[in-house]
């Protein structure tokens, strides 16, 4: 809890959400969303981690598409990557899964979990879009589809970015363009700010805005990510890290939110997708040896990725 304090000493403007988080993690002394499922604890043989998707977005995209297979509620560990990865992976094994990622977390925290995957596939490095400031849906399911044919005996754990800020869709693109400098000329990556300043009023913006290109980056997800999975042989399940927020009042500190702070295990980010797919057959899965990266980038670029997805500065 006294780490907690100093932090809304230091933050006096968040002191709401510091508050908050001490209410959640009963101050401070849990370190993980006790009601939630582990990503190992769910049988599957390809598994698609779509980023701060919320169940509640997806169930009614689901609905109105009239996707098959079915959608269910699953309560996540955690209300942030870095959460999701300490808890799911720290201190395990998975010497049957290659994890192909496009979200560069889980090597920022590679000295934390240790070997974890049979390997571990950076695709943020390779495939990053410099004019989006992501790797798109696209070019991540380009890589799961190599995968599945170059480890046929492995399960497969893809991490895309999307829905996760920042917006690539037409829309979300045209009212949160994706800039490197602000007004002021002060440097600057796609999300490295963008929730702080929705958060701070200092961004023209809406609610309604903010939920439109939200669902539209999950829309452009699910385009590319069920066409693949459905194309490879094996159980294949859709689901997320945590949830996001759009502007809800939160409890017991009513203040309105934004993103996805840690320790913050209110519904609309801990309430994720379970999306079982329709399967004829599973993969034969067999254990391999431990090895965490197959490409090792370097520092810099870790910390530019991270920039622009918001993680840091």
């Amino acid at each position: 809890m006294l780490q907690e304090l100093k932090w809304i000493w230091r933050h006096p403007p968040a002191a709401g959400r510091g508050l908050n988080r001490l209410y959640y993690t009963q101050g401070g002394r849990v370190k993980e969303n006790q009601n939630g499922t582990r990503l190992f604890d769910i049988d599957w043989d390809i598994c698609a981690i779509l980023d701060a998707c919320r169940y509640d977005f997806y169930k009614s995209y689901s609905d109105e598409s009239d996707l098959l297979g079915r959608v269910e509620r699953r309560t996540s560990v955690g209300s942030s990557t870095p959460e999701f990865i300490k808890v799911n992976f720290k201190d395990q094994t998975y010497p049957d899964t290659v994890y192909v990622t496009a979200n560069p977390q889980f090597y920022f925290h590679r000295d934390l979990t240790g070997p974890t995957f049979h390997a571990c596939l950076n695709i943020w490095q390779e495939q990053w879009d410099e004019d989006l400031q992501t790797v798109p849906p696209e070019k991540m399911s380009e890589a799961v589809r190599r995968v599945a044919v170059e480890y046929p005996q492995k399960r497969i754990l893809a991490h895309y970015v999307q829905p996760h800020v920042p917006f690539i869709g037409q829309f979300g693109r045209q009212t949160f363009p994706i800039s490197l400098t602000e007004g002021d000329g002060e440097s600057w990556s796609a999300a490295r700010k963008f929730w702080p300043s929705v958060r701070q009023g200092k961004r023209d913006t809406s609610r309604e805005h903010l939920r439109k290109a939200y669902l539209e980056n999950l829309e452009v997800a699910l385009e590319s990510v069920i066409p693949t999975l459905s194309s490879l042989n094996g159980k294949s399940i859709i689901t997320s890290d945590h949830g996001q927020l759009l502007g809800e009042r939160i409890k017991p500190i009513p203040i309105r939110e934004y993103g996805h702070p840690a320790g913050l295990y209110v519904d609309e980010l801990v309430s994720t997708p379970l999306h079982k797919l329709p399967f004829e057959s599973r993969r034969e899965i067999k254990r391999g040896t431990l090895a965490n990266e197959v490409n090792r980038p370097g520092d810099s670029v870790v910390e530019d990725r991270l920039n622009a997805l918001g993680y840091t500065g």
